[in-house]
């Protein structure tokens, strides 16, 4: 006996029980009521000898549905408002020269220098750099963004900038976005995933990610283990990234102290004339987790009218630049 007559052997038996089982004077499901005309219906397809019939699917449509479960997620993209950082003075957008673009300059070749010089390998990264400040209102937030559009200027640096100031949320203010996870949500919710919380913006080389849904626990979830392998990850995923970090001022908010363990570099912002010598001492002692913390003295009022070379606009000396106490001052 062969294997089909083997196999047609089966469904004849399978046939006949299934007719001994249904009651008398019902059709059975292969017959066809009198009077009826028997609808068409598909050959019978054999497999390995085996009668069946398989159901029809639209081949279109099940390659349609096979595509877009492979098709990746397009990134989120947020819009800066450009009128909020023309009224603001953020000039890192422009790549002309003048006075303030100059002195970024100048700050940042200073922080990127260890970022390629110290490697990107163990717990504090040379690449995650924090901007905080003594006080409120000192320009943290306005250092921050300017840093980060010019580091986004390099051709050879992509740069990640993170509102880590759930309280204020200052960076929301210069874009244009709806209600979108950041960095609380990613760091409170394991299903959350940090391409989620990453966000494109129109200027090439730059993203950002939001501070997120604003936490009472927020200082308990920013000094987490997990949220020391959040930024690990996020700085990890390009070898080309730099991630500029918002925090909150040191002497309102724990969280800058939590975040300098696990930060590269500080940036600390102190407004002249107006920041008094304690208060810079006090934030330097909070923040002497990190390994690097370098000083701007940013407000300071221009006594002097000079030009720099044959570029036609006013240069007013950054200040002193040296070493106290182990710390950069720009």
């Amino acid at each position: 006996m062969t294997m089909d007559e083997s196999a047609m052997s089966l469904v004849e038996r399978a046939a006949l029980r299934l007719r001994a089982r249904t009651p008398e004077g019902e059709p059975t499901p292969q017959s066809t009521p009198a009077g009826q005309k028997a609808p068409d219906r598909d050959p019978p397809v054999r497999i390995a000898g085996i009668a069946e019939r398989i159901p029809a699917v639209p081949p279109r449509a099940a390659a349609g549905d096979a595509r877009a479960a492979m098709r990746p997620r397009s990134k989120p993209t947020v819009a800066f408002d450009q009128d909020a950082l023309t009224r603001a003075g953020i000039v890192g957008s422009s790549a002309m020269r003048s006075r303030v673009t100059e002195e970024l300059r100048i700050i940042k070749r200073q922080l990127l220098s260890p970022a390629l010089s110290e490697g990107r390998d163990g717990e504090a990264r040379a690449d995650v750099i924090m901007v905080t400040s003594a006080l409120p209102a000192e320009g943290k937030t306005f250092t921050a963004l300017n840093l980060a559009l010019s580091i986004a200027h390099e051709e050879d640096h992509h740069v990640l900038l993170v509102d880590a100031d759930g309280a204020r949320q200052g960076l929301r203010r210069f874009l244009v976005a709806g209600d979108l996870p950041g960095l609380l949500d990613l760091a409170a919710d394991p299903t959350v995933d940090v391409a989620d919380v990453i966000l494109g913006t129109e200027i090439p080389r730059l993203s950002v990610v939001l501070a997120g849904t604003h936490r009472e626990h927020g200082a308990e979830l920013l000094a987490s283990q997990r949220m020391r392998s959040l930024i690990g990850e996020m700085a990890a995923r390009y070898d080309d990234r730099v991630i500029v970090l918002d925090a909150p001022p040191c002497l309102v908010s724990s969280d800058p102290a939590a975040l300098a363990a696990i930060v590269g570099q500080v940036v600390l912002v102190i407004e002249a004339d107006r920041t008094q010598r304690g208060e810079v001492e006090g934030s330097l002692e909070l923040l002497r987790a990190c390994p690097r913390i370098s000083l701007i003295l940013n407000k300071r009022k221009a006594v002097t009218s000079d030009s720099f070379g044959s570029y036609p606009y006013n240069y007013q000396p950054i200040g002193a630049t040296g070493q106290a106490r182990g710390k950069n001052v720009y």
